[in-house]
């Protein structure tokens, strides 16, 4: 008896795991749906590795639309919703 109730609250566990596993990747999915964020920095090559202010990066998508933005002081770029 002892052994069939932990097999039933075993399998009961790994459901519960399953559903919030697969509820975590649709969620996930949903949000890349939305539009998502890219970002980075540029800086040179040299020891001391100074951002660039002032430089274009693009994004051209799948669907040939382009997405533009340039490095702020920081080197720092940022596209959202893309």
């Amino acid at each position: 008896m002892q052994l069939r109730k932990t097999f039933y609250y075993t399998c009961m566990l790994s459901v519960i795991v399953c559903i919030g596993v697969f509820m975590g990747i649709s969620f996930a999915q949903d949000n890349a749906l939305n539009g998502g964020t890219i970002r980075g920095t540029i800086e040179d090559l040299t020891q001391g590795q100074k951002p660039i202010e002032g430089v274009e990066v693009k994004i051209v998508a799948q669907d040939g639309t382009e997405y533009t933005t340039k490095t702020d002081a920081n080197g720092d770029y940022n596209f959202r919703n893309t």
